[in-house]
This record gives C-alpha cells, structure tokens and sequence, in this order.
C-alpha cells in the first residue's frame, strides 16, 4: 500500500474560547453576541471597549442595570460614570452585567 503524503497542520495560537450567538428581532436584522467565558468582570469589560482602535459609540453592548436589560452604546465614560447614546448616566457600581453585540 501506498504511504500518503503528510497532512499540513497549523498552529491555532487565538484563543478559541468564544461562544458566538445569533439573534434576530423578527425582521431579519442579525446580530452576532460575542460573550467570552474569560471575562473577567465589569472593569475589564469596560476597558476593552473604551481602549479598543474604534469609536466607542460603534459598539453594541446590552447592558444589565438594577436588573432591567437593554441594548445601548456608550459615548464617553468617567472614573464612575458612563455616558450612553440615550443620554443616559450609569453608575458603573449599579452595572451587572455587560454583553458585546457586534453587527
């Protein structure tokens, strides 16, 4: 029997550990969630849409405060204090949760 010629295999260096999710609002608008198991917490999430190369207000987030969840964009943010696109101000200590929605 013939031997087969080796097989190239490439190293995965990124980190695979996203889950992606797709939604819809029943107009066949999709929407890709990105959430990260790694997470590490608000801090952390905060910093990476306020330290990415795009405009913070291009970015999606849907955003728990005080147990209500709503989609929102952030346009600036202070030492404790985020100003979003609805002109409104969020306590970043009132944040519960945080979810990047990229379209």
């Amino acid at each position: 029997m013939k031997e087969l010629p080796k097989i190239y295999k490439n190293k995965v260096e990124k980190d695979t550990n996203l889950k992606t999710y797709y939604s819809s609002d029943g107009n066949e608008k999709q929407e890709k969630v990105i959430i990260s198991p790694k997470r590490g917490g608000i801090e952390e999430t905060l910093e990476e849409i306020f330290k990415s190369k795009a405009y913070t207000y291009t970015k999606k987030v849907m955003i728990t405060v005080n147990g209500k969840t709503y989609p929102t964009r952030f346009i600036s943010r202070n030492q404790n204090k985020i100003l979003t696109i609805d002109n409104e101000i969020i306590e970043v200590s009132q944040i519960e949760a945080i979810d990047i929605i990229d379209r």
